[in-house]
């Protein structure tokens, strides 16, 4: 199972799947405003090895529930295991 990783209080969360590739969490918000949409984007990270492969921050999915993925992070996780390791399959990763 991959894991939640706490990078800093710029950059906040990533999750690193079972093969190692880092993917950016971004939460949506309003465009110069302060509402969430409590939306989590999930982006491959720009990995130069991977740069033939794939699109640079290549879109991978996303999911609802933003402001209760620390609450419940062992459900959270399994859903972004599941998005990224049908990502990978699909991309052959």
């Amino acid at each position: 199972m991959g894991k939640l990783n706490y990078i800093d209080e710029i950059e906040g969360y990533s999750f690193i799947s079972d093969k190692g590739y880092r993917y950016d969490l971004l939460e949506g918000y309003t465009f110069q405003g302060n509402a969430t949409s409590d939306i989590i984007f999930v982006l491959l990270s720009f990995d130069e090895e991977l740069s033939e492969r794939v699109e640079r921050d290549e879109f991978v999915g996303y999911f609802y529930g933003a402001s209760l993925v620390l609450e419940y992070k062992e459900d959270y996780i399994k859903t972004l295991d599941y998005l990224v390791n049908e990502y990978e399959k699909k991309k052959n990763l």
